[in-house]
């Protein structure tokens, strides 16, 4: 469901919670989900990213967020699950309903990175083929992109 500016808050702690094990494992407690503050969240907000949200009753367990550029591509953002929610369709269920939310796009991209490999095979099962790696640090971020349904491949 989509959430609202109030909900930003929860948000934000439920992103710096489940990127804790993500910057772990890249050894990089600096990246930008571990470093934004709630400014930089409702500049986000105020710029035109949609916000989803999934809940169990009144708790904000899964997140996600995306904007539609000029260019007609919608830039899928910060895909994230509490970990004691991983692994029940709650990520398929937020990228399905943002992908829904923008079918009038040319194509979605996402990125993640390269030690992320179960994010990527899930990914590529919904249709994202790698286009792009761009070296960050010790690692590679993966950019990945699909066609909408809603648009037309040119020939």
């Amino acid at each position: 469901m989509l959430a609202t500016k109030k909900d930003l808050g929860a948000i934000l702690r439920l992103q710096k919670t489940a990127f804790e094990a993500v910057a772990a494992e890249y050894g990089d407690w600096d990246m930008p989900p571990m470093t934004q503050t709630q400014d930089q969240i409702e500049s986000d907000y105020r710029d035109g990213y949609v916000f989803f949200k999934a809940t169990d009753g009144q708790k904000i367990v899964g997140s996600i967020r995306g904007v539609l550029g000029q260019d007609e591509v919608c830039k899928i953002a910060k895909l994230v699950v509490l970990p004691e929610y991983q692994k029940n369709g709650i990520g398929l269920t937020l990228i399905h309903e943002i992908e829904a939310y923008f079918s009038a796009c040319k194509e979605y991209q996402i990125f993640t990175g390269d030690k992320s490999t179960h994010v990527i095979r899930m990914y590529e099962q919904l249709g994202y083929k790698a286009f792009k790696n761009e070296r960050h640090s010790d690692y590679n971020i993966v950019h990945m992109r699909k066609l909408s349904k809603g648009s037309v491949p040119k020939l």
